[in-house]
């Protein structure tokens, strides 16, 4: 099928003399952008997406500006040393509090009103394995954050907040909640601010590494010469560079009508972090399960699921909004990045290509941090 090639205006104005391209204009990617414009404040930077904004999770996600329940630490605990695991969670909560540096928090939307990890009735016997871990998790988290009581029960947040066939809440008071809309459009209006460009609605298929620059091949047929590439798409990454050790999943996310006299707040976990839920205003938005069907949930394709959007609307009906009426008003899929370690991949590829993506469902807590470092290696 025959594609507009670009004029000789545009070749020598728009896509001449990119000094670094940086493809994802997500957390990672905007970040980077602006980091790398106050490093080299005459160089020509240019932001690309496919979509009109972020495409993949940046702004499809919770807003938890979370970094760890207990029982997910746990799990990882199973399987990677406690090092690993403890040195993961304060980069966590390190790349929280950049971006609450690096961004006002009244701007997006900041509220630190706590996290909690709410455990069912039948989890009664895990319930107990969790409490029984808090007093480790203190000691272990105390010099990330600060606080000596990071983590501690808090029963009474069940009977507050109207949660039925629940037996107990873990309270994590370090965590809180952001507004991701506002968080990029804070972040875009900061990057152009200072000179970075954004080129949306183009697809990158291919990045290749030539002898004295990169190439970028876009899916419309056209090329372009630049001087380094960072790859910031996170989930996406996979589509330029096949060999990485990265996987594209999806989340589904839905958002009740308002709930008049709304007695939730704050961000929730359930089961290891698979499902979880926050107020929104007066409106409850519920997301997660891929565990429930990860064949299906195993892809770069957004849409729905109805297997799972049938379990998180059982949740609100069994245990978030008991005798509570409600429709569902909006739904959308993420895509994330995941892999064998749960650690970012952040590196020099190449020459001309650097890597920042992986953030395995933590791109809130680690994104700004991430595009920071990035800036650093290119």
């Amino acid at each position: 099928m025959y594609s507009a090639q670009p004029s000789f205006w545009e070749k020598s104005t728009f896509l001449a003399d990119i000094d670094i391209a940086i493809i994802g204009a997500g957390l990672v990617g905007t970040s980077a952008a602006i980091y790398a414009q106050k490093k080299y404040p005459k160089a020509k930077i240019v932001v690309f997406d496919r979509g009109f904004i972020a495409s993949g999770a940046s702004t499809k996600n919770a807003g938890f500006a979370c970094f760890g329940s207990i029982s997910e630490l746990l799990d990882d605990l199973e399987d990677s040393e406690p090092d690993a695991v403890f040195s993961l969670m304060a980069r966590r909560y390190e790349g929280l509090t950049h971006l609450l540096e690096l961004l006002d928090p009244n701007r997006i939307d900041y509220k630190a009103c706590g996290g909690f990890e709410l455990f069912r009735d039948i989890d009664q016997s895990f319930a107990q394995k969790c409490i029984d871990r808090i007093e480790f998790f203190n000691k272990e988290t105390e010099h990330i954050t600060g606080l000596t009581e990071t983590y501690r029960l808090d029963k009474a947040k069940l009977s507050a907040a109207n949660f039925e066939n629940t037996n107990m809440c873990i309270a994590n008071v370090a965590e809180g909640q952001l507004h991701p809309g506002k968080m990029m459009q804070a972040l875009y209006e900061q990057a152009k601010e200072i000179g970075v460009l954004f080129y949306h609605g183009i697809e990158i298929s291919q990045v290749e590494d030539q002898s004295n620059h990169a190439q970028l091949e876009l899916a419309n047929g056209w090329t372009i010469k630049v001087n380094q590439v960072l790859i910031a798409n996170n989930g996406f990454a996979q589509k330029m560079i096949s060999d990485l050790p990265i996987k594209a999943v999806r989340n589904q996310v839905l958002v009740t009508s308002k709930i008049p006299n709304l007695s939730v707040e704050g961000t929730f976990h359930m089961h290891k972090g698979y499902f979880y839920f926050r107020n929104v205003d007066s409106r409850i938005l519920i997301g997660g399960g891929r565990h429930l069907d990860l064949e299906h949930e195993t892809t770069d394709q957004f849409g729905s699921n109805s297997l799972i959007e049938d379990a998180l609307q059982a949740l609100l009906t069994d245990v978030i909004l008991p005798g509570t009426s409600f429709t569902i008003e909006d739904r959308w899929s993420g895509i994330l990045g995941v892999g064998p370690s749960k650690l970012p991949i952040l590196k020099k590829q190449s020459e001309h290509i650097t890597l920042a993506v992986r953030l395995g469902g933590m791109g809130v807590a680690l994104g700004s941090l991430l595009g920071k470092e990035a800036a650093q290696l290119i």
